[in-house]
């Protein structure tokens, strides 16, 4: 009988550690999935990130059309191309911002082209310094920290990205990684190009809004520096911060005549367009200096006006950018859609922080009363529903779940909420401007749809 009890014992201990082992096994399959998925939301919306918008402005006389791309940092101005009948080609050299340098230079010259100041950049530059002596390829070294884990636990590059530490950090050198081979970048061979791929990417990364917005007009050194270390590499302690601010003044003196003289710098680069004429609205796609380029616009009274996108998946607006969002909606519809593509970047054109008022913003432009509140959760609370498909212009908010990083006077987490422009995006005072339904749910979760009476 005991003999019968020990074996039953012992086969019970058997299941229990088997089903323990199996326990184990599927959340470690699990982990690995949803961090997968992690990664892939992730890339996603840096390749969003990637697009630089512009606007266009110019003139037609005749046949001729001439235009000005206007970007947030710099310009191509007259372009001229010859269009009749209902399609064209342009093929031609335009003068674009010319980078070079040492690897300081070169940051410099992408920050300062990008709208930073110079105190602002050269705080930027005196952490990129501690981080990596400015090695675009260099790997973090064997630590107390980096001891004992994988090679992906190492910080890479300038800015020494990590997988592993916070605050928003998770997957954030293979995000870099991933962007930079997307992109055209060799993240693994030393050069300006790989150089500049890293400042672009530093200035786009996901979950550093904050930060950027605030050390982009600084007229301070050595409060760039400290509010770079704090936000964005997420540390501080005075001993480090000393080396750091110390760095950035040598760099502001450096520095300090080198705008006027070389961030005006020009080279030459082709321009390969296609343009489609359908009366008075023009659109186009093709290449400036290798990398896709598209946009639109109207022509009236000989006055042209319209937008581009430029990067990685640019669109014309034909095929669900601009034109195409509309297809299948009514009058107040387009109007919604139109004013909220009336802006290029809201968050940083006087909306940061602020989508609840963009919102109202663009619903007012449109002729409609939003019936806005102090928040967009309390909007959410007391507006949305989730009944039905989203119709095209209908404000969209965040779920519960999604934590703004400010807070609202009413009590309450300040949440999100964009307007849904058709076709399965998402446009709002956000970055990337615009973003996919799918994406937009993913980052943001889902509280529900909102579209005005009148």
């Amino acid at each position: 009988m005991k003999k019968r009890k020990v074996v039953i014992a012992i086969l019970s201990s058997s299941t229990v550690l088997f089903l323990i082992l199996m326990i184990i096994i599927i959340s470690i399959a699990m982990a690995i999935m949803s961090g997968s998925d992690y990664t892939k939301d992730r890339r996603e919306k840096d390749d969003e990130s990637s697009i630089e918008h512009f606007v266009i402005k110019g003139k037609k006389v005749g046949n001729t059309h001439t235009l000005n791309f206007l970007f947030p940092s710099w310009k191509i101005e007259n372009i001229k191309t010859e269009l009749v009948g209902t399609s064209g080609k342009l093929k031609t050299k335009v003068k674009i911002p010319d980078i070079s340098g040492s690897y300081e230079a070169i940051a410099y010259q992408v920050l300062r082209q990008s709208g930073y100041s110079h105190a602002g950049t050269c705080g930027i530059m005196g952490n990129i310094w501690a981080e990596s002596g400015f090695n675009p390829c260099v790997i973090e070294g064997e630590n107390s920290w980096t001891s004992g884990r994988s090679d992906m636990a190492r910080g890479y590059g300038f800015c020494q990205w990590t997988n592993t530490t916070p605050p928003y950090t998770r997957g954030r050198r293979t995000n870099v990684v991933n962007w930079l081979k997307k992109n055209g970048y060799n993240p693994y061979k030393k050069s300006s190009k790989l150089a500049i791929g890293q400042i672009k990417y530093m200035l786009q990364e996901p979950g550093y809004d904050n930060v950027r917005t605030k050390v982009k007009k600084a007229s301070n050194i050595g409060v760039a520096t400290e509010d770079w270390l704090r936000g964005f590499e997420g540390i501080f302690n005075v001993s480090t911060f000393k080396v750091r601010r110390k760095k950035a003044y040598e760099y502001g003196k450096g520095f300090a005549g080198y705008s006027k003289k070389n961030s005006e710098k020009k080279r030459d680069a082709a321009l390969n367009l296609s343009f489609s004429i359908k009366g008075s609205h023009v659109t186009f796609t093709g290449k400036l200096d290798g990398i896709p380029i598209a946009g639109y616009y109207d022509i009236k009274n000989g006055n042209i006006s319209g937008s581009g996108e430029y990067g990685e998946g640019a669109s014309s607006g034909e095929k669900g950018g601009f034109a195409g969002t509309l297809s299948g909606a009514n009058a107040r519809q387009k109007r919604v859609v139109l004013a909220a593509l009336s802006y290029h970047d809201p968050y940083h054109e006087g909306f940061p922080h602020m989508c609840e008022l963009w919102v109202y913003t663009v619903y007012r432009k449109a002729g409609l009363n939003y019936r806005g509140s102090c928040c967009a959760s309390h909007s959410r609370d007391k507006n949305a529903t989730k009944r039905g498909k989203i119709p095209i212009g209908a404000a969209i908010y965040s779920g519960n779940s999604y934590h703004s990083t400010v807070r609202c006077s009413c009590g309450r987490n300040a949440g999100h909420v964009a307007v849904y422009i058709g076709n399965g995006m998402v446009a709002g005072s956000q970055v990337p401007f615009k973003m996919t339904l799918s994406q937009w749910k993913r980052f943001f979760g889902y509280g529900g749809w909102y579209f005005p009476k009148n």
